[in-house]
């Protein structure tokens, strides 16, 4: 199989050794392997070599504006690993998921919503809390009201936040693969909510969605890109008996199933 490694433009050195490994890991299995950053080249590398499978490490071990990449991947008809433009960009604009997944009964840790100018703590809300801004990559932890009033000067007035109760308690991973639970005990409580979230984000081969137990149980984290060699999933794959290449091997099973065929149409006319 010709398989693309997509990595991010400037990928830090911890990511940069993973995608060596990955690399790695792949041509051991006989797989074509070749390397190619996120940047202006993709869309013309990409028709040039016609991989059967595009793994999409910009947006595991990038950020930026790499939520679009799929946007060009789909564009070039190829079939590639991970969510799409809808999902990747929709879980980076908090303003938009938190009241999606309420609505949807996907339990969350009490939020409001508010203009960053005005903003000031709901009456029954407790520091510390967590504020979301959208396209930045994490929360920032606010801890009392002057961190508030502080952190929320950096922000234009009319900007809508998020300030999110944090909610502390055992917590939990539970991994979905097609719609279909992945290595998670088919019995646990938090199936049903990542499913559900699942298909609201219209997510597409392996995700991940982290719950924190406390007087009840809410949805704290969502992975669209989990990292396929992160610790916490090796540890549960081994429990079944697979390891880092049979992972691997599952997220190139599994990549882009609903999508067509590639158009090699396009290509024939752009080689002539």
């Amino acid at each position: 199989m010709k398989i693309v490694l997509l990595e991010p433009v400037e990928p830090d050195s911890p990511a940069a050794k993973k995608i060596n490994r990955i690399h790695d890991l792949l041509e051991s299995k006989g797989h074509e392997v070749l390397r190619q950053r996120a940047d202006n080249s993709l869309f013309e590398s990409v028709m040039k070599h016609q991989p059967d499978v595009i793994i999409n490490l910009a947006s595991i071990y990038g950020w930026g504006k790499t939520n679009l990449i799929p946007a060009i991947l789909e564009i070039a008809g190829v079939r590639y690993t991970g969510s799409s433009l809808l999902g990747l960009s929709l879980v980076r604009n908090y303003t938009k998921l938190f009241p999606l997944l309420l609505a949807s009964g996907v339990p969350q840790a009490p939020f409001v919503i508010t203009k960053a100018g005005s903003a000031a703590l709901p009456d029954g809300f407790h520091f510390p809390l967590t504020l979301y801004c959208d396209v930045s990559r994490n929360g920032l932890v606010i801890k009392n009201q002057a961190e508030m009033k502080k952190a929320l000067k950096n922000y234009p007035a009319r900007e809508d936040v998020v300030l999110q109760e944090m909610v502390t308690g055992e917590k939990e991973s539970v991994y979905i693969l097609d719609s279909a639970p992945f290595l998670s005990p088919g019995h646990s409580e938090y199936i049903k909510p990542a499913l559900k979230a699942y298909q609201l984000l219209e997510a597409r081969g392996l995700a991940r969605f982290d719950f924190v137990k406390s007087d009840g149980f809410y949805l704290d984290e969502i992975d669209l890109s989990p990292d396929p060699l992160d610790e916490r999933l090796i540890r549960l794959a081994e429990d079944y008996g697979l390891d880092e290449v049979n992972i691997l091997q599952l997220l190139l099973k599994h990549a882009g199933r609903d999508l067509k065929a590639p158009r090699r149409s396009i290509s024939s006319r752009l080689s002539k």
